[in-house]
């Protein structure tokens, strides 16, 4: 599974470079690295989900971005723990593509049905709380480690796409879903909120504000954090659900 094996990456390269210097960490994620980069596909087509033990292909290259973001991501943390930059550079090739892909206006990967079910409305453009998730994570990752305009001109958007524009004041919350454009959606989508994409975002954002030295950009994420569990606490059963409309 590609997604997997992405995160695999980040997972064993991070204990490489903030836990233990253990060189198993390191081959680990470098045989996982050579690995999925075998089925690295051509152009803007993204990377396939399934793939067998020996790296062959099993599925058609998904229609979204999340799996090759977490790739890019396995290769800039492996690029730290390796110190082999063009790592880095691979990543950020990935990066761009995914946000080639993502600004078309037809950008629409089963979006909508995923948090409403197989009868949902097809929502065409929608911009998504998770996509900016998965690229503010990538760019404080890029920015921690150098100087990048582009990155920092993403991490930008990112930040005043989940500050201004998908936060609902009308229920202090984050809609997933809104227009290509940015506005608010007036259908079935307007009131969907997925607490557990946006209490993740909003601690990235806090790690990004403390990268930023921004204390107000933190101060806020955490009030938002706060505000996005209470609301998805059960009191009943206890623990948190991810989305509600």
């Amino acid at each position: 599974d590609s997604w997997y094996t992405g995160r695999g990456i980040w997972t064993y390269s991070y204990l490489y470079n903030n836990v233990e210097k253990n060189g198993h960490y390191l081959d680990v994620a470098r045989r996982a690295v050579e690995f999925v980069l075998r089925a690295r596909p051509a152009g803007d087509a993204m990377w396939p989900r399934k793939m067998s033990r020996t790296g062959e292909v099993k599925s058609e290259p998904t229609d979204e971005i999340y799996g090759d973001m977490f790739i890019a991501q396995g290769l800039a943390e492996f690029a730290k723990a390796s110190g082999e930059a063009r790592y880095r550079e691979i990543a950020k090739e990935i990066v761009r593509k995914c946000v080639r892909v993502y600004d078309r206006p037809d950008y629409q990967p089963g979006i909508g049905r995923t948090y409403l079910g197989a009868d949902a409305k097809l929502f065409p453009g929608a911009r998504i709380g998770g996509a900016w998730m998965v690229f503010i994570y990538f760019t404080t990752q890029i920015l921690e480690r150098e100087n990048d305009r582009e990155m920092a001109a993403l991490s930008d958007r990112s930040i005043d796409a989940l500050i201004n524009r998908h936060y609902n004041p009308d229920f202090g919350l984050n809609n997933e879903l809104v227009n290509h454009d940015l506005s608010r959606p007036d259908n079935e989508y307007a009131q969907l909120a997925y607490t557990g994409h946006s209490m993740e975002t909003m601690w990235m954002l806090m790690d990004e504000a403390i990268r930023r030295r921004d204390r107000e950009l933190f101060e806020l994420a955490g009030r938002r954090f706060r505000r996005e569990f209470e609301v998805a606490w059960d009191d009943v059963y206890g623990g948190v659900f991810q989305g509600l409309f």
